[in-house]
């Protein structure tokens, strides 16, 4: 089990989940790994999928677990952390290509996600996982409207959510 699902499930199996306590933990550990907490069996369906590109990397953890199974990633944020888990690349959608693409918790209410998704379409990419609420706060309207239209969906698997997150892995393929 990776150590971001390990304290996960530390930490929910504490009696209390009073906010003070959880958010204050959960604040913590997602500044220390992910938005979003990877289960093995995810990582392990995507590993299989590579070599990949992850955009909006972030500190690189999933990317971090990625290569661990020996999946070769290219990790992307505009603006990464000084201290991330692995290597991660200054950039944005401009430098995808048509590798599977990896996006974990696009920011809501932004484009990224569907500036991602067109320039991905673009370099000629056809699989996407997404990890993140469907039409909840992650990415936005525009993002998902494309993804109903325009790929047809895979997969979803479960992962592991904070209380009140409602977040799951989804692999679309472009039509």
């Amino acid at each position: 089990m990776n150590a971001y699902q390990k304290e996960y499930e530390r930490l929910a199996a504490k009696d209390s989940f009073r906010a003070e306590t959880w958010m204050g933990e959960r604040k913590r550990l997602v500044e220390k790994y992910s938005w979003a907490i990877p289960s093995d069996a995810v990582l392990s369906y995507i590993a299989e999928r590579g070599p990949l590109q992850e955009l909006g990397a972030g500190s690189g953890y999933w990317t971090h677990e990625l290569r661990k199974q020996g999946t070769r990633v290219s990790a992307i944020d505009i603006d990464p952390p000084e201290n991330t888990w692995s290597r991660v690349v200054e950039g944005d959608e401009s430098l995808l290509d048509s590798r599977p693409l990896l996006l974990v918790w696009p920011p809501v209410n932004e484009s990224m996600g569907h500036d991602a998704l067109r320039a991905h379409e673009s370099a000629g990419g056809s699989d996407v996982f997404y990890v993140g609420e469907w039409c909840g706060c992650t990415a936005d309207k525009q993002f998902h409207r494309v993804l109903e239209a325009n790929y047809e969906f895979v997969r979803s698997m479960d992962i592991p959510s904070y209380n009140h997150i409602h977040d799951n892995f989804y692999h679309y393929r472009k039509v």
